[in-house]
């Protein structure tokens, strides 16, 4: 891995390395961690990226408490070397190579959102209807609602327990207290106005459409980002016609889906991924 600010690349070991895949591989794994999440909580995802699609270069792109706390235009600028990782692999072309996003609950989401507003405000050349860009979008443990019992609960999931713990929950609390008075003078809305809304958007990013697949890993017993919260997304996407397939554990936490079913997790990202290959040549909506 090589830092770049918050992105951090992960190249296959050889361009010829799964060469004989790659045509039906994702050329582009984007995984966006949750709030805090540090490199070695992420190692097992992109381990297991490297061994499905070893073709795949990888941009792990992290976050914090500074993803929604923190002023826009400096997140923002704070994602341009995210950015300029993408153009150079051909992303913000005409023909954009075949990608999966990888977003793990609400701070991926959040991160997620604040890159669609950095791309956009680069210059895409547009995608021909004819180019339909193979594109899978794969969340894990969200989206939430970015209400402040959420915000509280997911930039705190990370923290070890203990006196450390509690300290950061009166910060945290005291954060989102401000996050949201700031918000409401600023702008005028708070994030659950603001990131929802975009996350059922069916062009977030240019290459997607409503047809985007769209996969939605989540439990019963997340204590984090309940289930209800998801289900309620699941019911804006698919009033709003996106293509949305549901992966539903039961008794697993937050973030740990992967490391209870390990098999069943995979094959349902890698037959996502699947769907996206088969609908490639497909009008864009």
């Amino acid at each position: 891995m090589s830092p770049t600010q918050l992105a951090f690349v992960i190249a296959p070991e050889s361009k010829a390395q799964g060469l004989a895949a790659c045509k039906s591989h994702p050329h582009i794994v984007v995984f966006l961690g949750w709030f805090h999440a540090k490199l070695s909580h992420l190692r097992s995802y992109s381990a297991r990226y490297s061994s499905m699609y070893p073709s795949a270069v990888q941009i792990v792109i992290q976050s914090d408490f500074q993803t929604v706390a923190g002023i826009q235009a400096a997140n923002i600028a704070k994602l341009g070397p995210a950015v300029d990782l993408l153009a150079e692999y051909g992303v913000l072309s005409a023909a954009p190579p075949p990608m999966l996003f990888h977003v793990m609950s609400g701070g991926g989401a959040a991160q997620m959102y604040l890159l669609s507003l950095a791309i956009n405000k680069r210059h895409i050349p547009s995608i021909p209807p004819s180019h339909k860009v193979p594109f899978a979008l794969v969340f894990d443990s969200g989206p939430g609602s970015y209400v402040r019992v959420d915000l509280r609960r997911a930039v705190t999931a990370s923290v070890p327990a203990g006196l450390r713990r509690l300290v950061f929950l009166g910060v945290a609390e005291l954060a989102v207290t401000h996050l949201q008075a700031r918000a409401a003078i600023c702008l005028g809305k708070m994030p659950q106005d603001t990131i929802v809304p975009a996350l059922v958007n069916p062009s977030l990013f240019p290459w997607m459409d409503r047809a985007t697949p769209r996969l939605y890993i989540f439990s019963d017993a997340d204590r984090v980002i309940p289930a209800s919260r998801v289900r309620a997304h699941l019911r804006a996407a698919r009033e709003n016609g996106l293509n949305v397939t549901t992966e539903e554990f039961s008794g697993t936490a937050h973030v740990r889906h992967a490391f209870a079913d390990p098999e069943r997790y995979w094959r349902s990202v890698d037959n996502i991924w699947r769907e996206a290959n088969a609908i490639k040549g497909q009008s864009r909506l």
